[in-house]
């Protein structure tokens, strides 16, 4: 029993069954006679929820995964090289690549019958970017034993103190999963060289290196967003003036109909008032048509004999 694949296979469990799993095996391990490895395995912690997103990303996105540390890796050494125009392309793949990816853990986790926080989402995409970011965040990630969630500033070495439940995994991003659980890990070509007299010479060189990275990357991510709050005005402005000459349409029409409606009740008016003397001279030919019936009717009776 290994306590490299031990560990690749607890990592790859789901939340509710690494604490039993861990323990069986732990317990297994030392009825075997191997109490150093009980120890290690009882020892391992259970992944947060965020370290957890990551793992079954690399263990079942591993192409997705890929694209992120390749991009990253990318990415650093277009910082490297001051590459500006280079460096604003792939800071804007970054972002879409980030957030795709972020999705895409999200329909990952509730396929797998769990739910994904908002603060988990944050630090999932915060890992993710730091990966991007630091070539060992990018190891520790590729390793798919990550414990926690990690955070890169890009001004210091990252710190990895117990971000990876074992030390040793996370020697490349580029480690190539056996059959049976377990990793074989092969060293990357950039992975920097440690010990020695030069350790401390080679992370000052490292932390200035980080730092104009972050300066480059920091000043790319500004004028990105710059650049994205000026096409959301300027959509913004043309949004305004097609909705304002919709209105000046509008209103014209309304004007038009308004004047037509004028004329209408113009016409109605003078109908109104026609009708009016029309009905003043019929009243005044009933009244007199009136009064020639009434004197015709007294004629008529005064002409009639008297009877005796």
């Amino acid at each position: 029993m290994d306590l490299l694949a031990v560990a690749d296979e607890l990592y790859g469990l789901l939340p509710g069954e690494f604490t039993v799993a861990r323990n069986n095996r732990a317990r297994e391990a030392r009825r075997q006679g191997d109490k150093v490895l009980a120890e290690q395995l009882g020892r391992l912690p259970k992944p947060s929820a965020s370290a957890w997103v990551v793992n079954m990303l690399v263990r079942r996105r591993a192409d997705e995964i890929s694209r992120v540390l390749e991009l990253g890796e990318t990415l650093r050494q277009a910082q490297e090289d001051l590459d500006r125009e280079q460096l604003r392309l792939l800071t804007r793949q970054r972002q879409e690549l980030i957030r795709a990816v972020a999705q895409d853990a999200r329909a990952l986790v509730e396929g797998l019958g769990h739910t994904l926080s908002v603060t988990a989402l944050g630090e999932v995409e915060q890992t993710l970017q730091s990966a991007m970011a630091d070539a060992e965040v990018a190891a520790a990630v590729g390793s798919g034993m990550l414990t926690r969630g990690l955070t890169a500033t890009g001004w210091e070495e990252t710190d990895l103190s117990g971000a990876v439940a074992v030390p040793r995994a996370p020697e490349s991003w580029e480690a190539a999963r056996l059959p049976g659980g377990g990793v074989t890990v092969r060293r990357s070509k950039n992975a920097p060289e440690r010990g020695g007299a030069a350790k401390a010479k080679t992370e000052r060189l490292l932390a200035e290196k980080r730092r104009r990275q972050a300066e480059a990357l920091e000043a790319a991510d500004k004028a990105n967003r710059a650049q994205e709050a000026l096409r959301d005005a300027e959509d913004r402005i043309r949004d305004i003036a097609e909705y304002r000459v919709s209105l000046e349409r509008e209103l014209n029409a309304v004007k038009r109909r308004a004047a037509v409606l004028e004329g209408d009740l113009a016409g109605v008016d003078r109908e109104a008032e026609n009708r009016e003397r029309i009905r003043d001279k019929a009243v005044r030919a009933a009244a007199t048509a009136q009064q020639t019936a009434d004197r015709a009717h007294e004629r008529l009776d005064g002409s009639r004999p008297a009877h005796s």
